[in-house]
């Protein structure tokens, strides 16, 4: 009873290390700093408490396992009569030095390739280790813990029970499997989200290159043919006319990049809505007049609100430009209404801008603020996804409702602006 008692209070001292572990590895931040954790944790006299701990990554173009990290227990005294001082002493500069080949049956390969815990309550010596070095180094009721899923530091990790007489059981095992799967499960999300997001990227990248030269590809073209021309003089200031439009987009799609890129922060102050949209409506007037658009603003409030001016305006500027274009398929009647209001009862600023346009399909709707989508080619599609971005930081809210061949309404709603006290 006293035998079978000790190794319960063991188990349960192992499982509370395995979760500590666990608890303390944040595989998301960088996977070899947890791996160290890791074989640390096995040597740990507060975590595993095994004797020593020498981990071996795969290197992909060797095809071999070479020792990277070494850790020891630090109750082990290297006066200890079993065993050589080398063993300890000098146990780090040979695992350092020692590689395995994966192209064999040695136990480190074959943990490796299987992904499988392989034990032995045995010395190493007896076994094929894969290099004479490891069977050097006094290997006593050792086990192999295969590490996978993680990249360029998948490997192994060799445990063992130096100068201890303690066998490695099978409730053991199970415990040590536990701790292979929920590290694997670790490594694997780890893995995933950082496949995702390096196609993102590239997407991203594929995206912007797409949009961006392609209409800057057309202006260039124009200007060329202008220059190759005979009479190049003439043919500038006619194609010039032609491209105006073309500049005018490049230079607002340059603009919402800038803004976009930019890394400082801006200095949040009170902003009145009303009048960034008067001084949009203002700049506005001779597009307004040259396509026949009508526009009429409601307000019945400042609203104030706690923002960045610039990034404000530029919103404001977006959402007026689409609502143009989206009426410009339109024969006659061209309406934009913009109401802006304020909620009594949550203090909450309100702004519409409701166009009479040519409204928008579900599809559209749906990928509305994806970055880079866009459903004219003159475009880059960055506009609406730099528009919920700064309504979103600015804690405000923003949605678009449209019936396709009809209308759009967009409604945006921000916190209104507190007095401090």
């Amino acid at each position: 009873l006293t035998i079978q008692n000790k190794e319960l209070v063991r188990n349960i001292e192992r499982i509370e290390a395995i979760d500590k572990l666990l608890m303390g590895m944040n595989i998301e931040q960088d996977t070899f700093k947890t791996i160290k954790k890791l074989v640390s944790g096995f040597t740990s006299e507060v975590g595993l408490g095994y004797s020593r701990a020498m981990y071996f990554r795969y290197s992909r173009e060797n095809d071999y396992l070479i020792g990277e990290e070494v850790t020891i227990n630090r109750s082990l005294k290297e006066e200890s009569k079993k065993g050589f001082k080398f063993q300890l002493k000098n146990l780090k500069e040979l695992v350092l030095f020692a590689k395995v080949p994966v192209n064999n049956d040695n136990l480190l390969a074959k943990s490796f390739k299987e992904q499988k815990i392989i034990y032995k309550n045995d010395a190493g010596y007896k076994y094929d280790l894969g290099n004479d070095v490891l069977k050097a180094i006094g290997l006593k009721n050792f086990f192999i813990f295969p590490i996978h899923g993680a990249g360029k530091f998948s490997g192994v990790v060799v445990v063992d029970n130096y100068a201890k007489d303690i066998r490695i059981n099978q409730e053991e095992l199970e415990l040590l499997n536990l701790l292979s799967m929920n590290f694997s499960i670790g490594i694997n999300n780890k893995e995933t989200i950082l496949d995702t997001l390096e196609s993102e990227r590239v997407l991203t990248i594929e995206k912007l290159a797409t949009r961006f030269l392609r209409l800057r590809g057309e202006v260039v073209e124009k200007l060329l043919k202008c220059v190759d021309s005979e009479n190049p003089g003439e043919k500038i200031i006619e194609e010039l006319t032609t491209i105006k439009p073309y500049l005018a987009r490049i230079k607002e799609d340059n603009e919402s990049l800038k803004i976009y890129s930019e890394e400082a922060e801006d200095r949040y102050e009170r902003v009145s809505l009303d009048k960034i949209i008067n001084e949009t409506i203002a700049e506005y007037s001779q597009k307004f007049k040259s396509e026949n658009i009508s526009i009429s603003f409601f307000n019945a409030t400042t609203g104030s609100v706690l923002g960045s001016r610039r990034k404000l305006k530029k919103v404001i500027k977006e959402l007026i430009d689409n609502a143009c274009n989206a009426l410009l398929d339109k024969q006659n009647n061209r309406r934009i209404d913009i109401i802006l209001s304020k909620r009594k009862i949550n203090e909450k600023i309100e702004l519409k801008i409701i166009d009479n346009g040519i409204g928008m399909s579900a599809k559209q709707l749906e990928d509305i603020y994806e970055p880079f989508i866009s459903y004219s080619p003159q475009t880059l599609g960055l506009g609406l996804f730099f528009v919920h971005k700064v309504i979103k930081d600015h804690g405000g809210v923003i949605k678009h409702f449209s019936e396709e061949g009809n209308s759009t309404e967009v409604k945006i709603t921000l916190n209104a602006y507190k007095e401090e006290v």
